[in-house]
């Protein structure tokens, strides 16, 4: 194969990694908006559930086990937290590829019509798996403490001992 083939088949072959970067970009958003709406779910489930348990306790005169409704804003909070702990790894591709996309790398890989140092198409990024900052972004200690999670459930569960203490 002469030079010219070879060369205008490595372009093509760097462009398409090129496009699979757009493309995995537009994966990586589009799992990370499905997961806001699996987590927006669960919130609201647990709401109905946590209301709904207490409401029932009221009105068959429970009162006295209306604390225990506590325990299902953390079993809520907890699934929550799991789903956003699975998202935060696709964000973490996510802020890779942006920093691979602001690198010298970059530059150099269009000088070289090959990527440096990047993988193609991994949008849960799972050569970062088990890597010390992997996984303290994706810590579930980490997810459990987000504030938009851990006020709702934390308050829910609050509510409930309370409501418990003053019913008794």
């Amino acid at each position: 194969m002469n030079e010219s083939l070879k060369n205008t088949a490595k372009e093509k072959n760097f462009q398409y990694q090129v496009d699979m970067i757009k493309v995995e970009i537009d994966t990586i958003n589009g799992v990370v908006d499905r997961m806001d709406r699996i987590t927006q779910r669960i919130k609201n489930w647990a709401i109905v559930v946590w209301a709904g348990t207490i409401a029932v306790s009221l009105r068959e005169d429970l009162s006295q086990y209306i604390e225990y409704s506590a325990i299902l804003p953390i079993l809520f909070w907890y699934v929550d937290a799991r789903v956003r702990q699975h998202q935060r790894a696709f964000i973490f591709r996510s802020q890779k590829i942006g920093d691979f996309l602001n690198s010298t790398n970059l530059a150099n890989s269009f000088e070289q019509n090959s990527l440096i140092d990047f993988k193609v198409f991994d949008p849960a990024g799972k050569q970062y798996f088990g890597t010390s900052e992997q996984r303290e972004f994706t810590s579930i200690f980490k997810t459990l403490r987000m504030k938009d999670i851990a006020v709702l459930y934390l308050g829910m569960s609050s509510i409930s001992i309370i409501a418990g203490l003053f019913l008794i």
